[in-house]
């Protein structure tokens, strides 16, 4: 009744006495309260009267929900696997997820950010979910949240992921140096290990990560070696050509295309000499000797060099055959040179190749052996025997000299004149310093005169004058014995035919002698002993009749004199005469003593010869009338021993 006062209260546990409370208020509500826990707080309430009457046992309870702080989103990540604050180049559609940070009222929305402003404070978007898809600009774009809780409490701006992503491929490297100082696509023959840096290459998202290089001779080499920086120290090369190409790659792991950033050229190899030289006049050939030309036109092939190319040719000109010249006099840019006339002699081109870079052949090589001789030989004297014994004889003579440097041949023009005619060529170009002149004739004389010919094929003059003279005389030296007589014979046949006569022809042939046989020596019986051993001599004009001397068969021994009375009783040949005069004795005709008849059989019977030559088998047989009659020949030379006789009368 005295009215309402003011109002306690505590806060947390329910009071025990009137003094038991946190505060107290005056006047008529609404009364502000204050509290310090935050979350949920029980407050105890009680009414106290003007008259100062209170009973905490009369409470009333609230329960006041305080929430007067907010924390952040945290672990943030991307759902297809992106990286934080990492470049790629696949990803433009990100969703972001991130853990709901703990609040005592919840969280009620987020505030999204996503742009390049790694502090951006200005929402793009919201989200009431821990979850954010969005679509990217190429770049650095910042997701940046802030979170607002059910209590009305906005948190701090957070970066809770960046986003890096480039699709553009960089720009390619633009030049490369060669820090030893050669320069690109240019021969050289001082570096042979090469160190490269190059320039040029950019990105403007996401920047150079790195660069993939190829160094080799493949001109169109695909790069597979990564290097961080723009420099690359490949291994020493050999002799070719190399081509350094690069791409570049950024950080989100686009590349270039490859480019070719330098053409390396090493060649310290030597060049080749030429194989063929020519004198394109026709006149001479290499290394032959000629008389024609002594101002040769040179020009040679297959000189090579398989890098910086064939530059030129050093050339020498003279008699040395090991002569060099480097002098810028003695070089020539042309496969071909006029040579300057010579004299005679040997003369040779050496010639030694330089390349693009300078580098020299190996070595000087003879690439023609120039020989010119104009100048005739001489001396070349013909030789023959003063006499000849034969028709057939050796003419020689002397080689002759040289003094064009070509020297003496070895063919030779060799003529003859024969008594005081004119003079014949007998050898043209013949090779050697002898032959067999066969041409002659008995008692005449030959003269002879020879010129040498040089291996340029200059010939000697012919000087018209003998250079020795040879007469024939087939009788000259003739000392050798004549052969056997050929085909010795009497009477046709060897042995003889049996003759009753001691007369016999004996036949022959003279054999071949150069002074002809003039005479023949004979011995009856035995051989002879020596040539004073004969039973005579005739001259050799077959056929000669000879007389045996004794019956029964006679040897003959023959040899020959020649007309130089050379003779050899050894060189016999014998025939055997066959004689025989002695009658044979003793036939006797056999007939019957008495016939009836007018026919009968007369028989004989063999007799005996001593003559030698023995009985024939041929008989003459006579017949007479009666006993005083006369005897008359009834078969002559009759072969048999038996005959039918016919008569009518008596016979003896």
């Amino acid at each position: 009744m005295s009215g309402i006062t003011s109002l306690k209260y505590k806060i947390g546990n329910i009071p025990t006495s009137n003094n038991d409370f946190n505060g107290m208020v005056t006047g008529t509500p609404p009364q502000n309260v204050t509290i310090s826990a935050q979350g949920l707080n029980t407050v105890y309430v009680w009414l106290v009267d003007s008259a100062g009457n209170e009973n905490y046992n009369n409470y009333s309870n609230v329960i006041l929900r305080y929430d007067a702080s907010i924390s952040i989103a945290t672990n943030f990540s991307e759902s297809h696997g992106i990286s934080n604050n990492v470049w790629q180049n696949s990803i433009n559609n990100p969703t972001f997820n991130w853990s709901a940070p703990s609040d005592l009222s919840g969280i009620d929305k987020y505030y999204i950010y996503f742009g390049a402003n790694a502090n951006g404070g200005v929402a793009t978007d919201s989200t009431s979910n821990a979850a954010y898809t969005t679509t990217a600009t190429q770049g650095t774009n910042y997701l940046r949240v802030q979170c607002k809780d059910n209590a009305g409490n906005i948190g701090e701006w957070t970066t809770g992921f960046i986003f890096r992503y480039d699709n553009t491929p960089p720009t390619t490297p633009t030049q490369a140096v060669e820090q030893n100082g050669t320069e690109s696509d240019t021969w050289q023959n001082t570096i042979a290990d090469p160190y490269f840096t190059w320039t040029g290459a950019g990105d403007n998202i996401s920047a150079i990560a790195s660069y993939w290089v190829y160094f080799g001779t493949e001109i169109n080499g695909d790069p597979q070696t990564e290097v961080a920086l723009p420099v690359y120290d490949p291994s020493m090369t050999i002799n070719g050509t190399y081509y350094l190409r690069v791409k570049s790659e950024d950080l989100a792991g686009n590349q270039s295309t490859a480019v070719t950033l330098f053409i390396f050229k090493h060649d310290s190899q030597e060049p080749i000499n030429p194989d063929t030289v020519t004198d394109i006049t026709g006149h001479s050939k290499n290394n032959i000797w000629q008389n024609v030309s002594d101002d040769p036109n040179f020009s040679w092939t297959h000189a090579y060099d398989a890098l910086s190319g064939v530059n030129g040719y050093y050339y020498y000109w003279g008699r040395d055959a090991n002569g060099t010249s480097l002098s810028p006099a003695n070089y020539l840019t042309a496969n071909s040179w006029n040579a300057t006339a010579v004299d005679t002699g040997i003369t040779y081109l050496r010639i030694r190749t330089k390349d693009n870079v300078d580098n020299l052949a190996l070595s000087w090589s003879t690439g023609y052996i120039f020989k010119f001789d104009n100048i005739k030989p001489s001396g070349s004297t013909a030789s023959s025997p003063d006499t000849s014994a034969e028709e057939t004889f050796t003419v020689s003579w002397s080689r002759g000299t040289d003094s064009g440097g070509s020297g003496v041949s070895g063919l030779y023009h060799v003529r003859y004149k024969e008594n005081s005619g004119n003079w014949t060529d007998w050898l043209s170009s013949y090779e050697g310093q002898s032959a067999v002149f066969d041409l002659g004739t008995h008692d005449h004389t030959y003269s002879f005169e020879a010129a040498a010919i040089d291996s340029a094929g200059n010939e000697e003059d012919f000087a018209d004058v003998a250079e020795y003279v040879t007469y024939i005389d087939t009788f000259a030296v003739d000392n050798i014995p004549p052969g056997k007589p050929e085909n010795l014979t009497a009477n046709a046949t060897n042995p003889s035919p049996w003759k009753n006569g001691p007369i016999f022809a004996i036949n022959w042939t003279n054999p071949q002698d150069m002074t002809g046989i003039s005479k023949a020596y004979y011995k009856l019986d035995s051989l002879p002993t020596s040539n004073t051993d004969t039973t005579g001599s005739f001259l050799a004009l077959p056929p000669v009749n000879i007389s045996a001397t004794k019956e029964g068969g006679q040897n003959l021994y023959l040899w020959l004199v020649d007309g130089r009375g050379n003779l050899d009783y050894l060189n016999n040949e014998v025939v055997r005469l066959r004689y025989d005069h002695t009658k044979p004795q003793g036939t006797q005709a056999l007939s019957p003593d008495t016939v009836f008849s007018g026919t009968f059989i007369v028989s004989w019977i063999d007799g005996t010869d001593s003559g030698g030559s023995g009985l024939s088998g041929i008989f003459n047989v006579n017949v007479k009338d009666s006993i005083m009659g006369t005897w008359t020949l009834w078969l002559n030379t009759y072969k048999g021993q038996s005959a039918e006789f016919t008569t009518g009368e008596q016979y003896r």
